[in-house]
């Protein structure tokens, strides 16, 4: 589950105009390519501290967004009428459906040489510092793990995504998708970790 909502900034800069222009570019890619996971179910995000309460007061009383697209609520915090959710591996696979992409698999690329074209995206990760190309960018690697829950007869009647320190989703199939753990530290073999869960359940 990929959560799908706009990082706000307090003026109308740059980096804020372009986290809101991918925030809807996104959100109408996901309806346009008619992707059955996505669900514009509409996202909470909790006022969790007295900072995050002021923050998202002054949020609300800049007058920059409509009510259509962001709400504030005294007793809550942020409500995002149009963000959702999907699924990633969903989005991946229809984006290189199309006669012009060529997907190679199982083969480790270490280096970049004279390519046709006129643009080359690098979208590797942590992995980019492989290439001499974009080994200099400032890159930092960041463990994320997430927890599956199963419903309950109070939880299944969830209907937003709820985010706070991490987040939780609605049932989807039965099942609740609670994270995400955010560590700063060098690639490992991506394996559970049962301190990650018991993180998510405490931020829970």
């Amino acid at each position: 589950v990929g959560v799908l909502y706009p990082k706000l900034t307090a003026d109308r800069s740059p980096l804020g105009v372009f986290f809101q222009h991918g925030f809807f570019f996104t959100r109408h890619l996901a309806a346009a390519l008619k992707l059955p996971s996505w669900n514009p179910c509409g996202i909470v995000q909790l006022n969790i501290s007295d900072e995050e309460t002021e923050r998202n007061r002054a949020l609300a009383a800049s007058g920059f967004w409509p009510e259509e697209f962001m709400i504030y609520a005294e007793d809550s915090g942020l409500h995002f009428p149009l963000g959702g959710y999907l699924s990633p591996p969903e989005l991946c696979r229809r984006l290189l459906d199309h006669p012009k992409i060529k997907t190679v698999y199982s083969m480790e690329v270490t280096s970049l040489e004279a390519l046709e074209g006129d643009t080359v995206i690098v979208a590797s990760g942590y992995d980019m510092k492989k290439f001499r190309e974009t080994s200099w960018l400032p890159s930092v690697s960041v463990r994320g793990q997430i927890t599956y829950l199963k419903e309950n007869t109070r939880s299944k009647g969830l209907t937003q995504i709820i985010c706070h320190e991490g987040g939780i989703s609605p049932s989807i199939n039965g099942v609740h998708y609670v994270g995400a753990t955010f560590h700063r530290e060098e690639p490992e073999a991506p394996m559970l970790r049962e301190e990650d869960h018991q993180e998510n359940l405490q931020k829970l």
